[in-house]
């Protein structure tokens, strides 16, 4: 049955009449619970400020381990930090009675808030990387087939002319068995495309990271002998095989 965003009808029928009642009860109980929790906190910031600040960026840390795991980006980190703060204060106020809840509930909701986050994103690592990775992979799905030359050791034309060519391809074939791939080279005015807004050089240096692309004497541009132009310049992409 499908619920839409909630994952608890709290034996109502449907979503529908739960909002209803979320409606209703949020118009009439708004901010009910702000003044008995602004009395605790002031109460424990008069008695030790310390311990109660201590309190909360360990609630914080804990958090923050949990979500983001060692080596997570910046960003990521930093969110989580703010989703902690949120999950402590929580817990803070159902601890004093402010809010009927048991513990752990507010640190599990605001957890789901943050894995929601966490999934649009796309998961842990740098965004700027993973943006280049998409734009890098669906550049070569686009263009790997109208815009690179066919190459077979000697220079054979296409079979059809290539406009705006971005360099060159060649399949790829694996001994004794059937699987094959595609390789390419890519020229560098076509590479700048390739990459979208980010910086060549860092672009390159993530891409053979991911080993989207292969480096010689640490360089990932390259001078190799294409079919028809003699030595060039290319950046050269391994046919990428499945491994099961």
């Amino acid at each position: 049955m499908n619920n839409g965003i909630y994952e608890n009808l709290h034996g109502l029928a449907s979503g529908a009449p739960l909002s209803d009642h979320l409606r209703q009860a949020t118009s009439q109980h708004h901010g009910t619970p702000l003044r008995p929790y602004l009395k605790v906190l002031t109460h424990d910031l008069n008695q030790d400020s310390d311990l109660l600040r201590q309190t909360f960026l360990a609630s914080i840390k804990s958090f923050v381990d949990e979500v983001a795991p060692a080596g997570s980006d910046g960003q990521v980190v930093r969110v989580a930090a703010r989703f902690g703060l949120l999950a402590a204060a929580g817990e803070y106020a159902a601890r004093h009675g402010v809010l009927p809840w048991p513990e752990g509930e507010a640190t599990w909701g605001v957890r789901e808030c943050f894995n929601a986050w966490l999934q649009r994103r796309g998961g842990h690592g740098p965004l700027e990387v993973k943006t280049l990775l998409e734009t890098f992979e669906g550049w070569l799905q686009t263009n790997g087939e109208a815009r690179f030359t066919p190459m077979d050791g000697e220079v054979k034309g296409p079979a059809r002319p290539v406009v705006n060519r971005a360099g060159f391809r060649r399949a790829v074939h694996v001994a004794l068995s059937e699987d094959s791939g595609m390789e390419y080279f890519i020229f560098p005015a076509a590479f700048r495309e390739a990459i979208g807004p980010a910086e060549p050089r860092w672009a390159a240096r993530v891409l053979v990271e991911h080993e989207w692309l292969e480096e010689v004497n640490g360089s990932p541009c390259v001078n190799r002998r294409m079919p028809g132009m003699g030595a060039c310049r290319v950046y050269h992409v391994p046919a990428r095989f499945e491994v099961f």
